[in-house]
């Protein structure tokens, strides 16, 4: 992967050469550590996709790379409907919160649906070793 993406940012036009990597479909909602699911990118470019200001589609090194702006009522509608449904399924207040706030962070602005969050939320829930 490093010598497919030439050791530097894959957005169009940026070369820097510190990279993080980054799974295209996230690991819990069944991303995989194949090679076409891994870009690098520089901390800049994936942070403003985990904010959701910068959406990546694709499949490596195939990937399409757009700018938008954040919509913050559907973040914000996804917030309140996953804490909703995680203490509808008995998870504590400060849990859930913990969890969607955890979420926020990960995805940013992606454009992910409730069940995804949901997923995500619920992964950041589990006790570890139950």
């Amino acid at each position: 992967m490093f010598a497919r993406d030439r050791h530097q940012c894959q957005v169009p036009g940026c070369r820097s050469t510190n990279i993080d990597i980054h799974h295209l479909r996230a690991r819990a909602l069944g991303g995989t550590h194949d090679e076409w699911n891994l870009i690098t990118l520089c901390e800049a470019h994936h942070l403003a996709i985990h904010r959701g200001t910068l959406v990546a589609t694709g499949r490596a090194p195939n990937v399409t790379f757009t700018f938008v702006a954040a919509n913050r009522f559907a973040i914000e509608s996804r917030v309140v409907d996953t804490k909703r449904e995680l203490e509808r399924r008995g998870v504590a207040r400060l849990v859930a919160s913990a969890a969607v706030n955890a979420v926020r962070t990960h995805v940013g602005a992606q454009p992910l649906s409730s069940e995804e969050w949901l997923t995500l939320a619920l992964a950041r829930c589990a006790v570890p070793g139950a």
